[in-house]
């Protein structure tokens, strides 16, 4: 998706802060402010929220993705939430990579 529409935009970025948080990234190089990434999580139960990152693709390998990761399972963790789950496909390794810092308590589903 090449932009995000206000609607999925106004979906994404509707939060409480306890249950559900969502940080962007934004860069103004260019022309005007535009969004490079996006993290967020949201409970699932008491004890875990899924969690959520995506980074646009010229913003990639530069620490972006892992940074704001970490600053979203801190607020998680802040919240009460002590388990983090995520969707990620078997070959984004860079993803995959995010896991060792954050540790035993996150687990990465793989989809068939």
């Amino acid at each position: 998706m090449p932009e995000l529409p206000d609607s999925l935009l106004g979906f994404l970025t509707r939060v409480d802060c306890h249950e559900r948080l969502a940080l962007l990234a934004e860069s103004d190089l260019g022309d005007g402010a535009a969004v490079v990434a996006l993290s967020e999580f949201i409970a699932i139960d008491d004890h875990t929220a899924e969690v959520g990152l995506v980074v646009r693709d010229d913003w990639q390998r530069q620490g972006l993705g892992a940074a704001l990761a970490m600053r979203t399972l801190l607020a998680a963790a802040a919240s009460g939430f002590d388990r983090f789950v995520a969707q990620v496909h078997y070959d984004n390794l860079g993803v995959m990579r995010l896991r060792d810092p954050v540790g035993p308590n996150c687990v990465l589903p793989i989809p068939a």
